[in-house]
């Protein structure tokens, strides 16, 4: 098993500006690289960071050796990752 852990920036912790769907308890989906589901879990709470950035972590355990990775959170389109990197997938939205 490989485990996925990351987390998606933001610059609020309160849903707004395009961003309403990002919240914690929103979906993210984990496939392979053929788009195969893999795992389904969700966005923690929000965090303010030193930077004063919203974080919301998200993490899940997924069968290893795929190669690439896809997360997608919410609507948001699929973002791929190779497998050496999954244990610190990062998105940002917005500015």
């Amino acid at each position: 098993m490989a485990h996925v852990t990351g987390e998606v920036q933001g610059s609020s912790c309160q849903p707004g500006g395009g961003y309403h769907d990002i919240r914690p308890g929103a979906e993210v989906v984990i496939s392979d690289d053929a788009g195969h589901t893999l795992a389904i879990t969700q966005l923690g709470q929000g965090q303010i960071d030193n930077s004063y950035r919203c974080r919301f972590k998200f993490a899940a355990s997924v069968p290893a050796g795929k190669h690439f990775y896809g997360v997608e959170v919410t609507h948001r389109g699929v973002v791929k990752f190779a497998e050496s990197e999954l244990g610190h997938a990062a998105l940002t939205l917005g500015t």
